[in-house]
């Protein structure tokens, strides 16, 4: 392999290096089309509202995310759609997503799991811990087929949902990425009475809702 940085007499193109610094500089510029000020309206104040077309580079795989879910580029498009128990921020933290807050036993085997209260599906059903008990019972079930299905299901021992809105997990023994394994990518919420229809038209509580797919061409959401 040549170094990218050396350029015989016979090379016309530009270096790796002068590509990438050309190219960070039109992303860069690209992106601040897309920060807050340059969404503001003539009055100076934010425009809410439209819609956003974005092109990839492939297509979702299928609806259902509990099927060998995170693929790429499915996990990316339908991610919208979802949110999960936990979620990951930009410093790779884990932090609250419909779950709140939870709290972890002194010898790291049991999980409680406050739910947020007030969360509905986008058929207007309101959210409860035994939605979520439903959903981490689906991707447990080996006719799933779900990819987190060979990550948690060897460590989880038990669920209850002790109140409305709390979710009580015991692992058979310590496991430190299973905050993880519940985030959006992996693990998303769907209302279980639509688990049937699902790959018809996924029912969840993202901040984006199914309206159509076509494969292969366009999903809008």
């Amino acid at each position: 392999m040549s170094d990218g940085n050396n350029r015989g007499p016979e090379d016309k193109g530009i270096t790796r290096r002068e590509f990438m610094t050309t190219t960070a500089g039109a992303v860069a510029g690209s992106y601040l089309g897309l920060m807050p000020g340059g969404a503001l309206g003539k009055s100076g104040k934010p425009k809410y509202g439209g819609s956003i077309k974005i092109a990839t580079r492939g297509d979702s795989s299928r609806l259902d995310p509990h099927w060998s879910f995170p693929p790429y580029p499915t996990s990316h498009s339908l991610a919208l759609l979802y949110n999960g128990l936990t979620e990951i921020n930009y410093n790779t933290d884990i932090v609250p997503g419909l779950a709140e807050s939870w709290e972890v036993s002194k010898d790291g085997k049991t999980y409680l799991f406050n739910i947020r209260k007030g969360v509905t599906f986008h058929n207007g059903k309101t959210m409860t811990a035994k939605d979520v008990k439903a959903n981490i019972e689906r991707v447990l079930n080996p006719k799933q087929g779900a990819t987190v299905r060979s990550q948690i299901g060897p460590v989880i021992d038990s669920m209850d949902t002790p109140g409305k809105y709390q979710l009580k997990i015991q692992l058979k023994k310590i496991f430190a990425p299973f905050l993880v394994q519940l985030t959006n990518r992996w693990l998303p919420i769907l209302d279980p009475d639509t688990f049937d229809t699902v790959n018809e038209k996924p029912i969840a509580t993202g901040p984006f809702k199914y309206v159509s797919w076509k494969r292969l061409d366009t999903t809008v959401m």
